[in-house]
């Protein structure tokens, strides 16, 4: 039985604090590992036992379903009998309501909830009716979600500067009525119509703010417009508790609004906010540095994590030459800890990053379990182009190149594969790529576009032959096939990640040639094949290492984190229309990170990195000079552009550091026959020059100064960051400033 003795004996004063106040709008304010989720199952409990609120009316919200079921389950130990039936997802209790009185929406009985498969099949079907062509099922699937995520339709999508949001408005009407026809929702309409019947229907509305009469959301941070406009149509009553972190906000690609959070107590006048600042996870020196960093976000509410913990071992920042000794160093790391049970964990901003982690992991025998996403070589995008390097291996992959004509899709349909796979094994013994180029079979329809793929395939035959370095290869894979022209023309944020990782494919290859040379494409297929054909076993947490990108991390802790690649254009990660709001949440990320951490943090940096399969170098993350000073030891020496205690460069430069365009090799044109081969061009550095005449060049530039860049244009240097060839320039182009290497830019 709770008392009020009992709480305050069981919990700290803010905690206790939460937990009595009632029948009020609450703002609980739940900092990193300060013990929130016992906080709202307390304040289940003691709603049901001393303030006389039934169960049923009772609805607590939450993000996903494993939260949902820890908190159910905590909630039913603490009251020794049934938690409150409405316990669950957003996704999950709107589901539950849209049971009920769907029917006042125009759907039938026994509705049927649309998955992302089922999503593009109809995208695609609607899109073939209208004719488009140029957008992908993909795109228009995540187009579509956003706008319903913003309580947005069709109107607003005709109105929007993004032509392709106005493109996808007809298929947007289509789809819904599609979905309607077959008496369906997707997974976005469960909360839209949950909020369509709030509005339209005001018996109902009542209906369900007295059956919910006591409101607790988690997470409340991440709450989008639609969840937000329901919540309050729910909550007019005022007994609402929302649980958050507003320096854990780090979902708006995702339509989570930052404000939600920061305006509650102006949507709910008189609020009673709590701030939960005592840290139960961490050591004092990760709470410091966390906090330090964090503490420069300028939108935010004022709050530092606290704990009784020991000081704890110093945070170790590694200066390491490139990302093969950086993942050597994280797998280290990985298999002390884990030898010693401590949990482990490495962490990394893009999925791109993983192969070179996964690949040292495992020559370092140290098991490893991905969270939160596929393997490496698992991924959609390499998958399509490794299908294209496995018909160049092996003519008589059919199952290759039925993948390989869908990346990009290129209109050519099952019929036409079947009739040239025929005639591959009538005529050219099974040979795909013979057949590609011979007539076109006479059943066969734009046999053209067949054949123009099968030329490329030629082409690229000559290439291994001829002993064409392998990340040429797959360099001319990426851009041949139409793949990187596709995903550039998609325009999104799951497109660029896309490429990124294709990108990295090509790095992959390049470090399989430094390590195998004489391998080959096919020594190289074959080593991914076995990779991903043994490494699908599953481990415990506490017996293998965890690889994660730092968005999939919040919520999780481990005794150790790695967090690897802080590195200026990584992490804070590029980006054209970087202003001040997305380094802001950048910069969250980066604290959620650090805050995973309970015994040991681990930062990477690296010198220079493979990108694209060319060096590059590369600049410390502004976030490493805003890590106070006191809890860092220093290992290895630190990356161009950076000194050991150097003040904080980046102050007052909210844009994204931008890379110069590298020097990639020029468009290799295979040709169809060995004649006339040409030298294949060498893989330049994009490692700038910094002897002779560019040495000078750096010398001469100063603030104030106007000076040129290739991509850019006409730029003024606001500041500069160090001397002669580590020289590093803050340059304001039009309404952005870039941090660019000195030697590429000429001043005027």
């Amino acid at each position: 039985m709770l008392t009020e003795e009992r709480i305050r004996a069981e919990m700290n004063p803010e905690q206790a604090e939460a937990v009595l106040v009632c029948n009020r709008p609450q703002l609980i304010l739940a900092g990193a590992g300060s013990g929130k989720t016992r906080v709202l199952t307390y304040k289940i409990a003691w709603l049901v036992e001393k303030e006389g609120w039934r169960p049923w009316n009772i609805v607590a919200l939450t993000f996903t379903n494993k939260a949902a079921k820890e908190m159910r389950e905590r909630a039913e130990k603490l009251m020794g009998g049934d938690a409150p039936e409405w316990m669950g997802t957003f996704h999950g209790i709107c589901a539950r309501m849209l049971r009920r009185d769907a029917g006042l929406l125009g759907y039938q009985d026994g509705f049927t909830i649309y998955d992302d498969g089922d999503q593009k099949k109809i995208i695609n079907d609607v899109s073939a009716e209208l004719g488009i062509k140029s957008t992908s099922a993909d795109q228009l699937r995540r187009i579509i979600s956003t706008v319903k995520n913003a309580d947005e339709g069709t109107e607003e999508m005709l109105k929007s500067p993004n032509p392709a949001v106005q493109a996808a408005a007809p298929v947007f009407t289509r789809y819904q009525r599609r979905l309607k026809e077959q008496n369906a929702m997707d997974f976005d309409d469960l909360m839209l119509n949950a909020l369509e019947l709030l509005r339209k229907h005001p018996e109902r509305r009542e209906f369900w703010q007295k059956r919910f009469g006591y409101i607790l959301i988690d997470e409340y941070q991440d709450t989008n417009p639609v969840q937000y406009q329901m919540v309050k149509l729910l909550a007019s009553h005022g007994n609402i508790m929302v649980v958050g972190d507003d320096d854990q906000s780090i979902y708006s690609w995702r339509g989570a609004d930052l404000n939600n959070i920061l305006d509650f107590e102006k949507d709910y006048p008189g609020a009673h906010v709590v701030k939960l600042e005592q840290n139960y996870r961490s050591t004092a020196n990760i709470l410091k540095a966390a906090s330090s960093v964090i503490c420069k976000n300028k939108v935010r509410k004022d709050k530092t994590l606290k704990t009784t913990a020991a000081e704890g071992e110093l945070i170790s920042l590694h200066h390491e030459e490139d990302e093969q000794m950086e993942a050597r160093r994280c797998a280290g790391i990985a298999k002390k800890a884990l030898a010693t049970g401590r949990t482990a964990a490495i962490f990394y901003r893009t999925n791109s990053q993983s192969r070179t982690v996964e690949e040292a992991l495992r020559r370092d025998g140290v098991p490893y379990v991905m969270v939160g996403g596929v393997r490496f070589y698992d991924r959609l995008e390499i998958k399509d182009a490794l299908s294209w390097m496995r018909v160049l291996v092996n003519p008589r992959d059919m199952m290759a190149l039925e993948r390989a004509v869908t990346a990009p899709r290129r209109g050519i349909g099952e019929k036409t594969l079947e009739a040239y796979r025929k005639l591959a094994l009538s005529h050219f013994d099974g040979n795909l790529i013979d057949a590609m180029c011979a007539q076109p079979p006479s059943e066969v329809r734009g046999g053209g576009k067949v054949t123009a793929m099968g030329e490329i395939f030629r082409k690229w035959q000559w290439a291994i032959g001829e002993e064409v370095p392998l990340e040429e290869i797959c360099e001319r894979v990426i851009v041949d096939s139409g793949m990187e022209e596709a995903y550039e023309k998609e325009g999104t944020d799951e497109a660029e990640e896309r490429l990124n990782n294709l990108r990295e494919l090509v790095s992959a290859c390049a470090a399989y040639r430094e390590r195998i040379p004489e391998g080959g494409l096919a020594g190289f297929l074959e080593e991914v094949a076995l990779v991903t054909d043994s490494d699908g076993k599953q481990l415990e947490g506490d017996k293998a290492c965890v690889l994660m990108t730092l968005h999939t991390s919040k919520g999780l802790e481990f005794d150790e984190v790695c967090i690897s690649g802080c590195e200026e254009g990584l992490f804070p990660l590029a980006r054209q229309d970087a202003d001040e709001s997305a380094m802001e949440e950048e910069r969250r990320l980066f604290y959620v990170g650090v805050t995973r951490a309970r015994v040991k943090l681990h930062l990477f940096e690296c010198r220079q990195r493979l990108r694209f399969g060319m060096r590059e170098a590369s600049i410390g993350s502004r976030f490493l000079d805003e890590v106070d000073a006191s809890v860092l030891e220093h290992v290895g020496a630190p990356a161009l552009g950076r000194a050991e205690g150097a003040p904080n460069r980046f102050q007052g430069h909210p844009g994204g550091y931008t890379r110069t365009a590298s020097s990639r090799p020029a468009a290799y044109q295979m040709p169809l026959t060995s004649r006339n081969k040409p030298t294949p061009p060498p893989i330049k550095s994009s490692m700038p020059d910094y002897e002779g005449e560019n040495q000078s060049q750096v010398a001469a530039v100063g603030a104030g100064m106007k000076v040129k860049h290739a991509s850019f244009g006409i730029g003024v240097v606001v500041k500069v960051h160090g001397t002669g060839a580590t020289a590093r320039l803050d340059i304001q182009f039009g309404k952005v400033t870039k941090r660019l290497v000195a030697t590429f830019v000429t001043p005027l």
